[in-house]
């Protein structure tokens, strides 16, 4: 089957995104300080179960085969389990970001029957600075909750998700040995970003220098749980041509809301919406979006000997912090941003 894919790529991206992340919901039981989609009341427009199940249609019949589902927090769907079946017996791979507060022995043992490939649980810090951030008494509640989740799920790989910022960047090394006291098999951790509530916490943001030494102290940790550092995700951006600049978002991957609006990433904002599926097929849309990121780059990222491991970094900070997709990354590990 990868094969398939392979050989059916078009210059500028690929005949349909092997990767599709997704807002269930903008319903939360929390209101994080660094919310990127600002979560809380749900959208009253949010998409029905039977549209998503023609969603999930279309994306089986594109072939594309692996979604991400999050929020707000989809535990609060009602429908949620019925939509991750639903996918699953049309052979798309899923995996699921919570915030954990809502796990419980039932609802871990009905997430291991439904073969998920990874659950993800959002962990910022130690007690203090996760409960800062998250509210108070939530760090708690949530660890005992990822040990409910390692007890009773068998079938997917649980992982933690760390947002780094400028209260938990000391603390990074702790939260995985934390993660490996807990039995899980990775942890992600990705610096935040200039978005969502994050825009009234900017104290939150971490600058360059301390980006820098955050990267180098984590990548000489030595730990038996897998550690996904920024700009090296997965080590599966198979499909995302040499000459292209910028990450896999509108060439491997996009991102979907909870009503229906597709983008190539989140984080990109509206000015690149593409339509949204309530209108248009899927793959229509994802054509519109393949054009949106015909990206040019910069000087300095484009003779970058470094270039082909990065691809420029994330575009979205580079969007918001400096006004333009095709600017340096404001956290280039390399300092190029200071030429």
């Amino acid at each position: 089957m990868l094969k398939t894919y392979i050989k059916n790529k078009k210059s500028g991206g690929l005949n349909s995104p092997q990767k599709i992340s997704f807002n269930i919901t903008k319903k939360c039981n929390l209101k994080c300080r660094h919310c990127f989609s600002d979560a809380g009341d749900p959208d009253p427009n949010e998409l029905t179960t039977k549209e998503l199940f023609k969603l999930i249609d279309q994306m089986k019949d594109a072939g594309s085969f692996s979604i991400t589902i999050g929020g707000g927090e989809p535990l609060l769907r009602n429908d949620l389990f019925e939509v991750i079946k639903y996918a699953r017996d049309n052979f798309i791979s899923v995996s699921l970001v919570t915030n954990g507060l809502l796990i419980n022995k039932e609802i871990a043992q009905r997430l291991d029957a439904l073969n998920l490939d990874t659950i993800t649980v959002s962990i910022d810090g130690l007690k203090k600075n996760h409960d800062y951030i998250r509210g108070e008494g939530n760090f708690r509640k949530t660890i005992n909750n990822i040990r409910i989740l390692r007890k009773c799920c068998k079938t997917a790989k649980l992982a933690i998700r760390f947002t780094v910022n400028s209260l938990n960047i000391g603390e990074c090394e702790k939260v995985i040995r934390l993660a490996e006291g807990l039995s899980l098999d990775l942890i992600r951790l990705t610096p935040m970003l200039l978005l969502g509530r994050t825009k009234d916490n900017k104290d939150l943001l971490i600058n360059q220098e301390e980006y820098i030494s955050f990267l180098k102290n984590t990548q000489n940790i030595k730990s038996r749980i897998k550690l996904v550092l920024p700009n090296q995700g997965d080590g599966k951006k198979r499909f995302v041509c040499p000459e292209d600049f910028g990450c896999h978002c509108g060439k491997e991957a996009c991102w979907i809301t909870q009503t229906g609006d597709l983008y190539p990433c989140i984080f990109f904002g509206n000015n690149f919406l593409a339509g949204n599926i309530r209108n248009e097929r899927f793959l229509d849309l994802w054509d519109k979006v393949k054009n949106m990121v015909k990206l040019n780059g910069n000087e300095a990222c484009n003779s970058c000997v470094q270039y082909e491991k990065c691809r420029g970094g994330c575009r979205a900070r580079a969007l918001w912090e400096c006004g333009d997709i095709n600017a340096v990354d404001p956290l280039c590990p390399l300092r190029k941003n200071k030429i």
